[in-house]
């Protein structure tokens, strides 16, 4: 007879001989047609209908090394590089599990090292236990770690722990201790882990069940989500004077999805000659959420009520085989009143690692529970997270993850995803010495870690440098990027008229905070236009910078000064091209003087050339003794910032040649002659109006 359930823990607690009683059941005696009958095993008992809630106990005790082995592989990810690691375990702030390790080498993993796990009433859903306590001790022969756990070899110990189970109608304590071997392996995104009895281990529970020979083979593929387990093992309960014994195997692999369950592969407890349980794992639909396993279940024993149904609940101890063991928290109960729960975020603790150390929450000396922080994050570091899976389907839970500043908002960020492993990058800079949190939003936003950056900010590193000015057409769209060196808030455009209101429709700019600005400007030919931005610090004074446009389709409305050349001499300001109204002053007493004064957009800016102490060579050529050339911008607030284009140069000579322009008005070619006749500085100046 078969029966759409899964296998419930129905026995676990049936460890007196005055607490016995039946839990589970269904089946009937006879096999289907074609079924394969497995050959008689020596030495096994009968499957009868009292003994039925033994027998459903026998499974779930086959898995207590594998949970114990979970539990140890996510406590070494947890203590990384450290030598001792504290977690919250449980709803009470005494409920702590600690990490010890005896390191070989300072600061690193090696052969020979001897970990230890104390555990005061940890609750973990991995051993049917509302309360585990005792310790687990782990015998390291060999690891690989870096970043995360990628080989181990070990014999697990645990002479007296304590089991706290749930019969129903209150709480025990059982009694547990044993040993056995763990062998793990963790690469291309796969696990493999390994637990298993040699001829001399054991596991025994409460003095009536005795586990042997008990091998637990998992693999986990955390891209393309999927799990496969084989198993066996002898299990014996003795009580009122009565000794069973019976064996557990896989004939079938079982595989399916994880963090779900399976869909394929066959389970059988074997009794004595051809009596048995069998589970073959299937699918049901459920609609509209999607899919969950279940076990179509075979029962042939002696004196079995065909009317007796197995329980409903999780299959096979639940998280021990279906849930990733690297990447789930060593313990994923979060205590009473915390306000994050894995549940709704589909985010473990513990699945955090960064520059070599998994994180998890931790108790605070206030009796809180605090975030994973990282200290001296690296400024181009990233995060690796390992999903839950929180759905009915099969696929990884979809994350959506951001950074935010305490200050100024949130950083961009860039995640990509393969199977169950999120990595998330800032695109944005993270600001050296500045705190962010790290956030998952699944129905909700929550906080998952936060990190400070290394290094510290100095306010002195933010700079700004605006292109050139330009020519533009009329109502034609343009961009403008200023080259941005340091942290920032952001920064605010604007634009107006030299000359008239500030505040113009004829000049428009797309988006007024965006570094790159698309800007358009529309007006009569020769009209000049300044576009300001305001850089905003993230402490300090706001930097600000200018870019004057001039409507000009043709040389005869254009007027600026161009410098082509420096040679030797440092250049104050990247800027080369400076559009403006030109003003000439010539002074021809005992010097002839010749002035340039360049004046830009709303009276913004100024640059003026100085010559005096000049020789006419002749009618186009006049060298002079004596030069000046400063640039000076007010910005916005009236603040004037000062430039002097020969503050690298001790001028020796200064030649310049005037020129007719083609169709009016003039040229002026100059060279400024520095530092003994080892560098120079050449440009012209362009007029064209008469």
């Amino acid at each position: 007879m078969t029966h759409g359930k899964s296998l419930a823990f129905c026995g676990l607690l049936l460890l007196t001989t005055s607490s016995m009683y039946g839990c589970g059941g269904g089946g009937g005696g006879g096999s289907e047609a074609g079924d394969k009958q497995p050959l008689p095993a020596d030495g096994l008992s009968n499957i009868t209908q009292d003994d039925l809630s033994i027998v459903g106990a026998t499974n779930n005790i086959n898995l207590y090394p594998a949970a114990l082995s979970q539990l140890a592989l996510s406590a070494i990810n947890s203590l990384g590089k450290r030598d001792s690691f504290s977690v919250a375990c449980g709803p009470e702030l005494s409920d702590t599990a600690t990490i010890n390790i005896q390191r070989q080498t300072p600061g690193e993993f090696s052969s020979n090292d001897i970990i230890n796990i104390s555990l005061v009433n940890c609750y973990t859903t991995l051993m049917d236990s509302t309360a585990l306590t005792g310790n687990i001790s782990i015998d390291v022969s060999h690891i690989s770690y870096g970043p995360v756990l990628t080989e181990l070899n070990a014999i697990l110990s645990y002479p007296s722990l304590l089991n706290q189970l749930d019969n129903g109608e209150g709480l025990i304590g059982v009694a547990m201790s044993g040993e056995h071997s763990l062998a793990y392996t963790f690469a291309n995104e796969i696990q493999q882990i390994d637990s298993f009895q040699s001829s001399s281990q054991y596991t025994n529970l409460g003095d009536f069940f005795l586990l042997t020979d008990a091998e637990v083979t998992q693999t986990h593929d955390l891209i393309n989500n999927t799990t496969a387990m084989d198993m066996q093992g002898k299990v014996k309960w003795s009580g009122n004077g009565t000794t069973l014994s019976y064996e557990v195997s896989t004939p079938e692999t079982l595989e399916g999805i994880l963090g779900w369950g399976f869909n394929s592969g066959k389970l059988i407890i074997q009794g004595a000659g051809e009596q048995m349980v069998e589970f073959s794992a299937n699918v049901e639909a459920i609609l509209p959420s999607g899919s969950i396993s279940i076990f179509d279940t075979y029962i042939k024993g002696l004196d079995v009520d065909e009317t007796f149904v197995l329980g409903d609940g999780d299959v096979f101890g639940g998280d021990a085989i279906n849930q990733p063991v690297l990447h789930s928290n060593i313990f994923s109960h979060i205590p009473e009143g915390w306000y994050w729960s894995e549940d709704n975020t589909g985010i473990h603790t513990g699945m955090l690692y960064s520059d070599g150390t998994l994180e998890s929450y931790q108790k605070t000396a206030q009796g809180g529970f605090a975030l994973p922080h990282y200290i001296d994050f690296p400024s181009d570091g990233s995060f690796t997270v390992y999903a839950k899976d929180i759905s009915l389907n099969g696929a990884p839970a979809e994350v959506h993850f951001a950074i935010f500043d305490e200050y100024a908002g949130g950083l961009s960020v860039d995640v990509t995803r393969v199977g169950y492993r999120y990595t998330i990058t800032p695109s944005t800079p993270p600001v050296p010495g500045r705190k962010y949190n790290l956030t998952s939003n699944i129905d909700g936003e929550y906080n998952i870690a936060t990190f400070t950056v290394a290094g510290s900010y100095d306010p002195a590193d933010l700079s700004i440098a605006m292109p050139d000015d330009r020519f533009v057409r009329s109502g034609e769209a343009f961009v403008l990027s200023p080259t941005i060196t340091g942290f920032h808030n952001g920064l605010y455009w604007e634009g107006g008229y030299s000359g008239e209101n500030w505040w113009t429709n004829d000049i428009q700019i797309s988006d007024q905070n965006s570094i790159d600005a698309e800007v358009t400007v529309t007006g009569a030919q020769g009209k000049l236009a300044s576009i300001s931005t305001s850089l905003m610090p993230l402490e300090g004074d706001t930097k600000h910078g200018h870019v004057t446009v001039q409507i000009a389709e043709s040389d005869k409305d254009k007027s600026f000064l161009q410098i082509t050349e420096y040679d030797n001499v440092q250049a104050p300001t990247n800027k080369r091209l400076f559009v403006g109204y030109i003003r000439e002053f010539e002074d021809n007493h005992t010097n002839i003087e010749q002035r340039f004064t360049i004046e830009g957009a709303s009276h913004t800016k100024t640059l003026s050339l100085a010559m005096s102490g000049g020789t006419v060579i002749d009618s186009e050529n006049t060298t002079y003794s004596f030069v000046s050339m400063e640039y000076s911008e007010m910005d916005t607030v009236w603040t004037n910032h000062e430039y002097n284009f020969l503050n690298d140069c001790t001028v020796d000579r200064v030649e310049l040649k005037q020129s007719i322009g083609s169709v009016s008005g003039t040229r002026s070619d100059f060279t400024i002659h520095c530092n003994q006749e080892t560098g120079y500085i050449k440009g012209f100046i362009h007029n064209f109006y008469e």
